[in-house]
Formats: structure tokens, sequence, C-alpha cells
């Protein structure tokens, strides 16, 4: 049974890895011709181009979430642990996000605390956890709501805390988000996603 677990997650893997290449040929074919780069377009062209683009991006998403999780699981990834300034990190990140929650009327704030020291992490890993749980805040926050990201410090430790008013996680689901592909139900209100997001970050955690 072992053995064709870890055969089914190599082919699982090697399918996302293969993937990768032919939706990068699509994104940059749809881009050209968006930019009219090839001929004019009209805007019912446009429209249907806008969405063969927004599932290309989910389609990638989902591609890039499974092969980290598989990375993760299989205890493929080492982490780079250096002295690292968590200002730095935190600040990227909402420079990296904070236009797409502009964009979808959510106020995304930052709040740090003066002085915050330097201390030991990996930053890539931190930078991925931190954009996964913010990108699932917005996601689940609807219009004219709020999200934000709180780092302070707790005697010798660095606390980062990622709050929203979005529609909250019951309490029966809660023992269950971080295990992958769990999707809170939500009758009338499914929200698209991959269910590997939460998994990813707690992996990174953990390690």
């Amino acid at each position: 049974r072992r053995q064709r677990q870890m055969c089914i997650r190599d082919s699982i893997s090697t399918v996302s890895h293969e993937l990768r290449t032919p939706l990068g040929c699509v994104k940059e074919a749809i881009a050209i011709i968006c930019d009219q780069v090839v001929g004019q377009i009209n805007d019912q062209q446009r429209k249907f181009l806008d969405i063969a683009k927004r599932n290309v991006d989910r389609l990638s998403v989902l591609v890039n979430d499974v092969l980290d999780f598989q990375k993760l699981e299989a205890n493929k990834v080492r982490l780079n642990m250096q002295e690292n300034d968590i200002t730095e990190v935190a600040e990227e990140v909402y420079q990296t996000i904070a236009c797409s929650a502009k964009k979808k009327g959510i106020e995304f704030s930052l709040n740090l605390e003066n002085n915050l020291p330097k201390a030991r992490f990996d930053s890539a890993k931190i930078i991925q956890v931190l954009t996964n749980l913010v990108n699932n805040a917005i996601k689940f926050t609807p219009q004219n709501g709020s999200v934000s990201v709180c780092i302070r410090r707790q005697g010798e430790e660095l606390v980062i805390e990622v709050s929203d008013t979005g529609m909250g996680i019951p309490q029966e689901s809660l023992p269950k988000i971080f295990d992958r592909f769990y999707r809170v139900h939500r009758p009338g209100k499914e929200i698209q996603g991959t269910g590997l997001g939460l998994a990813i970050v707690n992996k990174i955690v953990m390690m």
C-alpha cells in the first residue's frame, strides 16, 4: 500500500510539473493577443480572453500548490535558516498584495511594533506563509471589510497575526482546516480555491 501511495504521489507530481510549461505558453499567448501585438481585438473578444486568462491563472495556482505540497510532504524541502528582518519580509508581502485588496474594496493594513529585532528564519518560506494567509483572508472577506497583519514581540519570540472581518470558520471545521484539499462547506457561498493553501502553511510552520 505504501508503494502504491508513493507511486500515485510521484505521478501527480510529474503531471503537475509537466503542466507548467504548456500553461506558461497559453498564458503568454493570451497576453500577446490582449496587448494587440498581432492585431486589434474587440470588446467581446477581450471579455472572453479575460475569462481564459483567469482560468489559466487559477490552474497555475493549483499546479504550483500541488508541487509545493508534494515537496513538503516528501521532506524534499530544506529550510534556509538565516538572520532576517521580519519588517522587510512583511512590507514585501504588503506591497505585493495591497493592490489586489484595494481592487476588491478591502482595507489592508500592516501594523508593526517599533524596533523589531532580527530573527533566524527562512525568508522565502515565511513570505510564502504570510502570502497564503493574507490571500486566504482577502478571499473570504466581503467588500468594505478589512484584513490586517500585526507583528509584535512576545518575550524571546516574534508573534505574527493575520486577522480579517470575513465570514469566519465554523467551530466544527477548525480541526480540519489544515488538512489537504479540505474546504469548509458553505451552501450558496462556495469560494473557489485549491484547498492546499493552509495545508502548505501548516507544513512550513511545523518545519
